[in-house]
């Protein structure tokens, strides 16, 4: 088998398990987060002030590790801003992480929840290790 349809089969056997399921979490409890804090602040109730940016720290690592997945199955990955999608890696690895210890019992968010770190982790050192583009 040829390295590119290797390197293919292999990023779609984990986008499919690993990060489709990540995905569908963040936008239904996103959208949920998000109501709830609108609702929170419309209220003039100010308790719960990291649930927004959670929300979008996980959209935006969700929306970062889909970017370097889709530009990883072109043959010559070349990305423009490395630093910029690293950032949002990060930054949902950090929501995560956050919601791990969020959801009881602690063994579901782990199950749930850390496969897609490990993922994001992957995606980061595939992405780094490509060649930048230069314009």
């Amino acid at each position: 088998m040829p390295p590119l349809t290797k390197r293919r089969v292999l990023l779609t056997t984990m986008a499919l398990f690993v990060m489709v399921p990540p995905t569908a979490f963040a936008a239904l409890f996103g959208v949920m987060g998000l109501m709830v804090s609108i609702a929170t602040l419309l209220q003039g109730d100010f308790s719960t002030p990291l649930i927004l940016p959670m929300v979008v720290c996980g959209w935006l690592g969700v929306y970062s590790g889909w970017r370097i997945y889709f530009g990883l199955l072109w043959s010559r990955p070349r990305f423009r801003s490395k630093v910029r999608l690293m950032v949002g890696l990060l930054c949902g690895m950090v929501a995560a992480a956050a919601m791990i210890f969020g959801v009881h019992p602690l063994s579901f968010g782990i199950a749930l929840l850390a496969p897609s770190i490990i993922a994001a982790a992957i995606l980061a050192v595939l992405m780094w290790r490509s060649p930048a583009e230069h314009r």
